[in-house]
């Protein structure tokens, strides 16, 4: 395998003869196994436009992340879902950065934000 994790024993060709992406467990099936953040992000503004739409100019929802993104990625999805004005934005962020992120997002992003059940007290 090579640094960019293509090619390799056992790799099949992928679209236009191009070598499968191969992990150490072999290669990725048709459309990846890969998590890319940006598509997401994308693809997160579109579904929260379509849920805007379904509930209505006065309806509220909300969006859970899941922890999903870093900070950069979780203020662009925030940015971008702005205009829909979602209640709330639970876990926007890493687990990990949570503390250090929430703060700062708080001051780019007009989006309410919110902490999960990970954090209350049980």
């Amino acid at each position: 395998m090579d640094a960019a994790g293509v090619g390799g024993p056992g790799a099949r060709g992928g679209p236009g003869g191009a070598p499968a992406p191969v992990t150490e467990a072999g290669p990725l099936p048709p459309g990846g196994a890969i998590y890319n953040t940006h598509e997401r992000v994308r693809q997160v503004a579109k579904d929260c436009k379509d849920v805007r739409l379904g509930v209505g100019e006065n309806g509220d929802w909300l969006i859970d992340l899941h922890q999903r993104f870093d900070y950069a990625d979780a203020l662009r999805c925030c940015k971008l879902i702005e205009e829909y004005e979602p209640y709330l934005v639970e876990d926007p962020t890493r687990d990990e950065q949570f503390r250090d992120d929430i703060p700062k997002l708080r001051k780019m992003t007009t989006v309410p934000l919110a902490a999960g059940e990970e954090w209350g007290q049980r």
